[in-house]
């Protein structure tokens, strides 16, 4: 019994070092997956990696049934030092503003990226553009708040 939890805690040690070792989160998200045609829906793109691991490439995601609004990235650079050893974290997000041209079920495909040669891609989202709410428009305007005129 005492040998199997030993080659067990082995095994959990390994997989850790592993996943310490690659250390990469390549993600995005959408603000919400279900819009009306008149709103807009911002795509965020998230890598998070070691900065001892080189970057090669971006290739940002494809979503030809939205017009692009606004693009706009941040870079965050987190140095720690602990017993003496340094390290770096980077990370990188990517986010674009799309509003879509018509109603349906449409699909922003997968962003990609090359680190230390090895290709991550982002998993493929879709977003329903549906009806706009009956009486959206009279619900804003019904009641002018006090100090303004309409």
């Amino acid at each position: 019994m005492r040998t199997l939890l030993t080659m067990a805690a082995a095994v959990a040690l390994i997989a850790t070092a592993h996943a310490d070792a690659s250390g990469v989160r390549f993600e995005a998200s959408v603000s919400s997956e279900n819009i009306t045609p008149d709103q807009q829906v911002e795509l965020t793109v998230t890598l998070d990696r070691s900065g001892a691991q080189p970057f090669e490439s971006y290739r940002a995601p494809s979503a030809p049934d939205f017009d692009l609004l606004h693009t706009g990235s941040n870079e965050q650079t987190q140095f720690s030092m602990v017993n003496g050893r340094t390290s770096v974290r980077v990370i990188e997000q990517h986010v674009y503003v799309y509003k879509p041209h018509k109603r349906g079920t449409f699909k922003i495909g997968p962003a990609s990226v090359r680190i230390a040669g090895t290709d991550l891609k982002t998993r493929e989202l879709a977003v329903h553009v549906g009806a706009p709410l009956k009486n959206a428009l009279s619900q804003v305007n019904q009641t002018p708040q006090p100090g303004f005129t309409l």
